[in-house]
């Protein structure tokens, strides 16, 4: 596999050119992958001078433009300038189109002042990760703050950014129960110089420079509201936080839904909206609307929770959902006799054959049980509310732990897990629409649905038709439109 470089000045049009031809080939194949080096033209004049040295080249002009094979770092073997790259490209690829010089002039413009916002970002950037909370008074926050801090993935280097940001929030209790909250942190040893929290004052205080974003804010309906006035609040809601993101947010920033509302609804309209990232960055945690049932299933079968698989989650989750519990997985222990046993005597001390492990569908275990499996878990679900003045927390947070630690993790895993994403058209749901459904990263981390998941019957394709007609009802009612059409994520290149 090869690796290309592309060195360049920040407003230069041929620079700009080889980018996003670069793009549109790491857009569009499996395994291209470049770089793009941004050098200020101050130091242009040395970058060149020590490019040359080392690699006996005698090139002056930006870009300059190379590939590695096989990996990062490896021996540079010199492509040329922007005409050599676009013969390359031309012979290798197949690749022929042309750019108007006005475009090309408006890519060097936008890569120019991209340029200046990364350079400033990285003048005040103090740590390796900065982190958004939005809706801090949510009751999820205390236990959060502490869980962030152990996954390590986001402390490594200069450690970890944690910002507070509540809309509206003017009242002094609020403030002074987010100051003491992260004072009792401080006290406890949790947070220190690698693991820092603050109060955002304002909403673009929170976005710049943020990583992530985790989205907290309440938005339930009110009991006066219609659901044409509530659908209403939450589309202005998320074009005014797209306007943000548009103006001050990361390209690579990734955005999580996991409040107590329509999850799904928020990210499709963000998706929408938010023209300046990759909608594959935008998700909603749904797989804790699974979890819950694999108590109710262990107890019904006698199979242990710790030999059971979450559940797949389908559906426009916050205004409808399908927990599909009898595609579920266990673990099952097999017994697998000898020959011997058949004809061994009574007592023997022979081996009598092997028990080994394998992965069976609990569909045999509960046959027409999943209205009833469904009540279990709404009836305990009421009975811990009851209890308690707020929503539970701890499968919310299981679950947003657990998907952090994949989204971060060093490599790339091959996970499958329920999760609100943009759709490309896999199992028929409409493009464009934050769906419900299995999930996997691809190389690019970049998530999208696991279109080999065979583990349906005809039952759960006629609830997904359902789910998906009900999530059309409900975007027609704001007259929603999409303009994203089949999500192939842009991708971001760091």
């Amino acid at each position: 596999m090869a690796f290309y470089i592309i060195s360049g000045l920040p407003d230069c049009i041929q620079f700009a050119h080889a980018c996003y031809v670069a793009q549109y080939l790491h857009d569009h194949l499996p395994n291209f992958k470049y770089k793009k080096n941004s050098i200020a033209k101050s130091k242009w004049p040395d970058y060149v001078l020590g490019l040359n040295k080392k690699n006996r080249w005698h090139l002056v002009n930006s870009p300059i433009i190379w590939k590695e094979i096989s990996d990062w770092g490896g021996k540079p073997y010199l492509i040329g300038g922007m005409g050599q790259f676009w013969e390359y490209c031309y012979c290798y690829y197949g690749l022929a189109t042309s750019i108007a010089k006005e475009d090309l002039e408006k890519l060097a413009r936008d890569n120019l002042k991209y340029f200046k916002a990364e350079e400033d970002a990285q003048m005040h950037r103090k740590f390796d990760t900065e982190i958004c909370i939005f809706g801090a008074l949510h009751p999820l926050v205390p236990l959060l703050i502490g869980e962030l801090g152990n996954i390590t993935q986001l402390r490594e280097n200069n450690g970890l950014h944690l910002k507070l940001y509540e809309t509206g929030l003017s009242e002094n209790l609020d403030v002074k129960y987010l100051e003491k909250l992260i004072e009792n942190y401080e006290a406890c040893g949790i947070t220190d110089k690698s693991y820092e929290i603050e109060i955002a004052g304002d909403e673009e205080e929170a976005i710049i420079y943020t990583d992530l974003l985790i989205y907290l804010e309440n938005v339930t309906k009110l009991d006066w509201e219609s659901q044409e006035i509530y659908l209403n609040r939450c589309r202005d809601r998320m074009e005014d936080l797209a306007y943000t993101i548009n103006i001050k947010g990361k390209r690579s920033l990734r955005i999580i839904f996991c409040n107590d509302d329509p999850v799904c609804f928020l990210a499709t309209l963000l998706v929408e909206y938010c023209t300046s990232m990759s909608p594959a960055n935008i998700v909603a945690l749904t797989a804790d609307r699974g979890l819950p049932v694999i108590r109710a299933v262990s107890e019904m079968t006698g199979v242990p929770v710790s030999k059971i698989g979450a559940p797949p989650v389908w559906g426009f989750v916050g205004f409808n959902e399908y927990i599909d519990d009898e595609n579920i997985l266990f673990k099952a222990n097999v017994y697998r006799p000898y020959a011997r046993a058949l004809t061994s005597p009574e007592g023997s001390t022979l081996p009598q054959g092997i028990v080994y492990q394998e992965l069976r569908l609990m569909s045999y275990l509960l046959p027409d049980m999943h209205n009833t499996i469904i009540e279990t878990v709404k009836e305990r679900n009421k009975n811990v509310e009851k209890n308690l003045p707020h929503q539970p927390c701890f499968v919310k947070l299981t679950s947003l732990m657990s998907f952090l630690k994949i989204w971060y993790s060093k490599e790339i895993t091959d996970e499958i897990v329920s999760l609100g994403i943009c759709s490309n058209g896999s199992y028929e749901i409409t493009p464009g629409i934050v769906f419900s459904q299995p999930a996997i990263q691809d190389k690019k981390r970049r998530w999208i649905p696991f279109q080999n998941f065979s583990l349906m019957n005809s039952d759960t394709v006629i609830e997904i038709k359902q789910l998906l007609k009900g999530a059309t009802d409900i975007l027609e009612k704001i007259d929603y439109v999409s303009h994203v059409g089949e999500c192939e994520s842009q991708g971001t290149v760091d």
